[in-house]
């Protein structure tokens, strides 16, 4: 059994279990491990191989990034031996020794009118593409959800978020200033003679790069022009999260808005800054 072979039986697996929108990237790893040795047998492969190669591929991305990739290859092992298509697994006492960076980015009010500011200033259609960001601060909606909103899914003050997402359909009840952000989408969108509200002017079929193509095109233009580091597009919807906690909101409640399956996932988003811990030991003087 080739290496990929291997790769396409686990690709296909992972197709049968899991979302759409969870195969973007597991389609993007498994064509670099076959350009890597896709025409190697299986069992060639040695896990000092890969724990080489995945130190230099650290020199250049994320450890995150590096640790993902590398769970897909041995994925597909594991399953190619509990399917008896190899009878071991080489890669078993695979060690990678990378420590994950912890992001816990929010985006600041100060940051968030200032980029407001370029988005109005420096793109011809910046009022467009801001109520796409601030709808996803309002809202907590991934990109990949986003994108895929039709007209059907809005009921009165109620998104049904679409079930193309990672995880699934949800009801997320729309403040007023994402109702107005709705109503002007739409707007465009019938002149676009569009079912989709954002990014109607978009034909391309693949929703999805047409959500790459602004965040690499317009997001990370703004925030560059801006002046704003270290935050990236996802970070709206963290930023969602941590607004509610801080204004005291149950983290169950928030759990639900965001599609999490348990509240230890939706502490992970949770950011408190020096302000919150101020206010914290303030109570402290109530005692002297």
């Amino acid at each position: 059994m080739t290496i990929l072979e291997l790769l396409e039986y686990n690709l296909d697996d992972i197709h049968r279990r899991t979302r759409p929108a969870a195969w973007h990237a597991c389609e993007c790893h498994t064509r670099m491990f076959t350009a890597l040795w896709g025409a190697r047998q299986a069992l060639s492969l040695h896990r000092r191989e890969v724990e080489e190669w995945a130190l230099q591929r650290r020199q250049d991305h994320a450890a995150n990034t590096v640790l993902h990739e590398v769970r897909l290859l041995q994925r597909g092992y594991n399953l190619a031996v509990d399917e008896e298509r190899l009878p071991y697994n080489p890669l078993a006492r695979l060690r990678l020794r990378m420590k994950p960076r912890r992001r816990h980015q929010v985006l600041s009010r100060e940051d968030e009118r200032t980029l407001q500011g370029v988005y109005l200033t420096q793109f011809r259609c910046g009022i467009a593409h801001w109520r796409t960001e601030k709808f996803a601060l309002l809202t907590g909606c991934r990109i990949g959800e986003q994108v895929r909103i039709q007209k059907k899914h809005i009921h009165g003050d109620i998104l049904e978020v679409p079930e193309d997402g990672k995880t699934g359909s949800r009801l997320v009840p729309l403040c007023r200033g994402a109702r107005e952000i709705v109503a002007a989408q739409l707007a465009w969108a019938v002149e676009c003679n569009s079912e989709f509200i954002f990014w109607p002017d978009q034909k391309n079929p693949d929703r999805l790069v047409v959500a790459g193509s602004h965040v690499k095109h317009v997001w990370r233009k703004a925030c560059r022009l801006a002046g704003v580091r270290g935050i990236q597009r996802r970070d709206l919807r963290r930023t969602f999260a941590c607004d509610l906690i801080r204004a005291g909101k149950p983290v169950f409640e928030v759990q639900r808005l965001l599609g999490h399956a348990s509240p230890t996932q939706t502490m992970t988003y949770c950011h408190i800054g020096i302000d919150q811990l101020r206010a914290t030991v303030a109570v402290l003087d109530e005692r002297e």
